[in-house]
Formats: structure tokens, sequence, C-alpha cells
């Protein structure tokens, strides 16, 4: 998992939107890292802030995942008797991944690739062009 002080970096440039202009997603992204920082519960779970462990990390992506895909079992979202909108649980999804370091971009917008360096490409060796043998009579 990424260290603290990146979480809050990142929650920084999450909040930097004022509360009126600031999406569900962001939102979503705010109390993620709020969980994982242990200064609230699980957004989605409701489980306590404690010293969070990767597992359960990757409990509440998938959480995040089953609410998002609609599959059996999961809460339901909002307006059809749920508390969340798409917007905020992919939100959670998304900061929860780039935690784990399985999303190279932030919802803060941070991304993991350096800015400057040349991006490599290696076109792929061409294979020769195929023949039909004409067969004599």
């Amino acid at each position: 998992m990424r260290p603290p002080e990146q979480i809050t970096a990142d929650r920084t440039r999450c909040e930097s939107y004022r509360a009126a202009s600031r999406t569900d997603f962001e939102q979503g992204a705010i109390d993620a890292y709020d969980w994982l920082l242990g200064r609230g519960p699980a957004p989605l779970s409701g489980a306590p802030a404690a010293p969070v462990a990767p597992q359960s990390v990757a409990e509440e992506e998938l959480l995040a995942h089953d609410i998002v895909r609609n599959r059996p079992g999961a809460p339901p979202m909002y307006p059809v008797g749920g508390r969340w909108t798409e917007s905020y649980v992919l939100g959670v999804r998304h900061a929860l991944r780039w935690t784990r370091y399985a999303s190279p971009t932030s919802p803060g917008g941070s991304t993991d690739e350096p800015a400057d360096e040349p991006v490599l490409f290696v076109e792929p060796p061409r294979r020769p062009p195929r023949y039909r043998r004409r067969w004599e009579d």
C-alpha cells in the first residue's frame, strides 16, 4: 500500500475543490482516504477506523465493485433505495485501487508515470508476404 504521505497529498488535491462544487466521485475518494488514514469508518461497509490491513482494503474495493456491477447480495445504489450514487462508489473504488498500486492515476489527478520521459515505441517485425504456389499441369 502507498505511504500515508502520498494518500494525504492526494486527499488534499481532492478536497481542494469547494464543497459546493465537489462531486460525489471526489467525496467518495476523500471518505476512502479518511478510512485509510484512521479518521473515520469505511465508506461502504462501515468497518471501524483502525489500522487498516491490505486484506480489508481489498474487501472494501471488491464491495465497491459489486455495488457498481449490481451483483446479487451487494447493497443497492441510490436512487433504488441505496445510500450512495454510482459516482461516489466509483470514487471509493478508484481511491482504493490507487492506494493498492492497481491504478497509475489517483482520483486527485497525480500519476505514477513520469511526464518528461519519452515513450519507447517498438515496431513489431513485419512478416514476409505470402505467395500462392501455382501448380503446373
